[in-house]
């Protein structure tokens, strides 16, 4: 039943005009509630910035970073026998463990002599099997250019794919040259990027990140939502006023009514 409906006919102006507003101030209160709570809340905490290091602390959650239109860095992956080579922002990662920065684009990783051979479009790097930098060789040492896959034969030698040739590699690793003997195709393994675990990609640094003193500054004013949100906090702020305003004249008219009973009565 609503509010007008419960009243009887012949009740006063004034005081149905109380009730309305007391079914209005409660009814506003409570749809307000939430936008009021969220308000004081990150308000309170924008005042104490600095003790709390807001502009310190950083958030690198895919989701958030995804909301503010900040893309995620693509990370590629490779297996190399129980473990995983991954790259992203530039550097190498052996499953979490940082290896060392690269240039180019990875293109494949494979084990050979005990050590992973990680190969670039611009270098090749050699790693331990506790994920350190062994070395790194560059054009200028020898490294083809346009490498675009790296495999290994049954003899356990390297091989590489430069543009549409084979390429293979001495004991130093520093000459690459058609090989001597024809190798058949089916016999070669050639490193393919796979997906890395979802758990060990998370685990991963990113340089992609957000204040956590701009993420509350924005749900405060409620630009997190866009235009909606905005508009959303100023009726939340109207609300208040309303709420303050309606109560302090039912607080008056209350107080203004006892006050003429205790005259009648005295």
């Amino acid at each position: 039943m609503k509010w007008w409906q419960s009243q009887p006919r012949d009740l006063p102006i004034m005081a149905r005009l109380m009730r309305a507003l007391h079914w209005w101030h409660r009814k506003l209160g409570l749809a307000a509630a939430i936008f009021i709570f969220v308000l004081s809340l990150t308000g309170i905490a924008l005042n104490h910035t600095d003790g709390l290091r807001l502009s310190e602390r950083t958030l690198t959650w895919g989701w958030l970073l995804n909301w503010y239109g900040i893309e995620t860095p693509q990370v590629d992956a490779f297996a190399v026998g129980p473990d995983w080579l991954l790259s992203r922002d530039q550097q190498l990662y052996l499953n979490t463990q940082r290896v060392t920065s690269f240039d180019g684009d990875v293109v494949g990783a494979v084990v050979w002599q005990q050590m992973l051979v990680v190969a670039t479009s611009k270098q090749l790097l050699l790693v331990t099997e506790e994920g350190e930098l062994a070395e790194k060789v560059n054009h200028e040492l020898g490294w083809p250019r346009g490498v675009n896959a790296i495999g290994v034969t049954p003899s356990e030698a390297l091989m590489v794919k430069h543009d549409d040739q084979w390429l293979q590699a001495d004991e130093a690793l520093l000459t690459w040259s058609a090989p001597v003997s024809l190798v058949p195709a089916n016999s070669l393994t050639w490193s393919v990027a796979g997906e890395a675990p979802a758990a060990l990609v998370a685990q991963l640094p990113s340089e992609q990140h957000i204040d956590l003193e701009r993420v509350v500054l924005d749900l405060h004013s409620g630009r997190l939502f866009g235009i909606a949100g905005v508009w959303m906090m100023d009726l939340a702020a109207i609300a208040m006023m309303l709420l303050a305003a309606s109560g302090i004249w039912m607080w008056a008219k209350r107080r203004r009514g006892n006050r003429a009973i205790r005259t009648k009565r005295s």
